[in-house]
């Protein structure tokens, strides 16, 4: 894991690199009315320098502050949860670094300016199988499903004890709260960190780790848990299960 941190962080200052990703990943958003991806100059940029097209805005997390009404927050909230979702599951290309920064809110025009593409990363076809399969089986409380893509992810092992399966299920299965909840799940009243922080802990201090998954899951969890703390940022209400069954199917 620690390899692969480095690696990355190489990666995110490598600017040539980073223009061949943003250039990928505006071929998957398209033109798409919500974001905007500021343009990039090539003739100025080179491995060091990266010259793009100026994007008026504030950060997103700015939402929270008085002088913007909830609609906008549940809107931004759920624009960005939704574009997390298509990544993963539709584009096989994640920005895998969701600092609150890297994402401005245009209130003139209504959209989001999408920054920093120095941590994308494609995700293989199997594995983005095997989320899918384990986001399905926590939705439809599927333990049997939940183990099998547990196990193909790295989470746990095909022979770990009885004990330690079921605990490591109860995790996944509440860390999917938001993907089960009926209609909006609100952010702002949630502690559901803070329940998948202390379980997990206690987990990891009684040797339930037995395996570990394949390294880019890091990058992928870092992704994950961005997204939600920026919606709990918000106090933003989302409609995550309608935007899984859309996504998943």
């Amino acid at each position: 894991f620690l390899d692969e941190a480095r690696r990355q962080l190489h990666r995110e200052a490598d600017y040539g690199g980073e223009v061949e990703a943003l250039d990928a990943y505006r071929v998957w958003v398209g033109d798409d009315p919500d974001f905007f991806i500021p343009g990039v100059h090539r003739d100025l940029s080179t491995r060091n320098i990266l010259a793009m097209d100026f994007a008026d805005g504030v950060p997103v997390d700015r939402l929270a502050e008085p002088d913007y009404r909830r609609a906008e927050r549940d809107r931004a909230a759920t624009l960005l949860m939704r574009l997390t979702l298509r990544e993963l599951f539709e584009f096989g290309l994640v920005q895998t670094d969701p600092n609150f920064a890297n994402y401005l809110y245009d209130a003139a025009s209504g959209r989001i300016v999408l920054l920093d593409f120095g941590a994308t990363r494609s995700v293989s076809p199997g594995l983005v199988g095997q989320y899918r399969q384990l986001a399905q089986a926590a939705i439809a409380s599927d333990r049997a499903g939940l183990r099998a893509a547990s196990v193909a992810i790295g989470y746990m092992g095909a022979t770990d004890p009885t004990e330690q399966v079921e605990a490591m299920l109860d995790l996944l299965q509440l860390s999917a709260e938001p993907l089960r909840a009926s209609g909006h799940y609100d952010f702002a009243v949630s502690d559901l960190f803070e329940r998948v922080y202390h379980q997990g802990r206690a987990l990891f201090h009684s040797g339930a780790f037995t395996t570990a998954p394949a390294a880019e899951t890091l990058f992928l969890h870092r992704k994950f848990m961005g997204s939600f703390m920026l919606s709990r940022r918000l106090r933003a209400r989302v409609d995550l299960a309608a935007m899984a069954q859309t996504c998943l199917a």
